[in-house]
């Protein structure tokens, strides 16, 4: 074989691995993986999360229980062999519906989930988030929608379409410091967000009584016996002779602050049973 004839091979060797190496690395970007949607309507490029109900379209804002995107057509899908399911991509790029119902999107954007069911919008708080744009979408893009925001107002037109999306599902931080009204917010979403079931929203409510319950009764026990020694120990001083007697209603106290905390705790369990 000449000089030539071998070079030629091996520059084709090379642009052969080369091209495999893409190939696979894009691959490797986005990978599917087939999983029942339980929402009926669900098409491609739709937002879904992950429930106790299985998987089902995203359809509140920044949902912390963001799963991945609906791609009908990915380079790589693992399948089942009855071709049951939708194909989900959870890393990577991917093309993912969204819409100009928190403003127009920008190259950079972060993108969580809204209301819009299975709708993407722009992220202007600290939140969850399902990824990053990778190109604008604004009111002169899409197609004219009509969307009714959760605080009323009636409804209103907005864009929908597609963008490119990279997927990094994860809690950014827009607008909180990391401080205590960090912690505060974070306790507020979650109260709020969970209000919106009201089986939730009912045993939110039971361990909230159920902890007034117990703090009340620790409270009136701790401060009767807080009050009731120093002038019990008092009266001792003053009056040695009735020492048994002075004891004994110490005694009657600690019991009467056990009673009470006891019927906190009684209160509590029963507030979380029924």
């Amino acid at each position: 074989m000449g000089i030539k004839c071998k070079i030629l091979v091996a520059l084709f060797l090379l642009v052969t691995c080369h091209l495999s190496l893409v190939t696979v690395a894009r691959a490797q970007l986005e990978i599917a993986e087939s999983f029942d949607v339980k929402t009926e309507g669900a098409a491609d490029g739709d937002i879904v999360s992950y429930t106790d109900q299985g998987v089902v379209l995203s359809e509140r804002d920044h949902d912390d229980k963001v799963f991945g995107v609906i791609d009908l057509n990915p380079l790589v899908s693992y399948k089942r062999q009855d071709g049951s399911g939708m194909s989900i991509v959870r890393n990577g790029t991917v093309d993912v519906n969204v819409s100009t119902a928190n403003g127009p999107i920008k190259a950079g954007d972060f993108i969580t989930t809204s209301f819009f069911k299975g709708k993407g919008e722009k992220s202007t708080v600290s939140g969850y988030i399902i990824g990053v744009a990778l190109q604008d979408f604004g009111d002169a893009d899409g197609e004219t929608a009509s969307y009714t925001p959760p605080e009323g107002g009636g409804a209103k037109q907005v864009k929908v379409g597609k963008i490119n999306l990279a997927i990094k599902i994860e809690f950014a931080e827009l607008n909180t410091a990391r401080s205590a009204n960090r912690l505060l917010d974070a306790l507020n979403v979650a109260f709020f967000r969970n209000t919106q079931d009201p089986e939730k929203f009912v045993n939110i409510l039971r361990y909230i009584l159920a902890g007034i319950a117990v703090i009340v009764s620790f409270s009136i026990g701790f401060f009767s016996l807080a009050r009731t020694i120093p002038k019990a120990m008092e009266a001792l001083g003053r009056n040695p002779l009735a020492r048994t007697t002075i004891q004994f209603g110490i005694v009657l106290n600690i019991i009467f602050t056990v009673g009470i905390a006891l019927v906190g705790v009684v209160a509590a369990i029963i507030l979380l049973r029924f």
